[in-house]
């Protein structure tokens, strides 16, 4: 449990220590809708890199605070809620309309 509280003070600190808010489009590298395996897959190869597309944070390097923001979308998904509006899920939560 304190592992937990431990690694969700990392992520809220590091969140919080960012210029700009990151979204979870932010991690959807391939375009699907799901930041998936395949965003992680597409991630993990541009890690230690200078890609800007996977530099997430925009510091020049995709490094471990990426890998933070990354990892705090996994999961997440847009959804057609059938009014032409966009509903935003985390995974086993709630949906956000967009």
């Amino acid at each position: 449990m304190r592992f937990i509280f431990f690694l969700s003070l990392v992520i809220v600190l590091v969140l919080a220590s960012e210029g700009r808010t990151q979204t979870y489009s932010d991690a959807d590298f391939d375009g699907d809708g799901m930041v998936g395996f395949s965003d992680f897959v597409a991630f993990a190869r541009a890690y230690g890199s200078s890609e800007s597309r996977y530099d997430i944070n925009k510091d020049g390097v995709v490094g471990f605070r990426d890998f933070i923001f990354f990892a705090s979308f996994y999961g997440w998904q847009t959804v057609s809620n059938g009014t032409g509006q966009i509903a935003v899920t985390p995974p086993g939560g709630s949906r956000h309309e967009m």
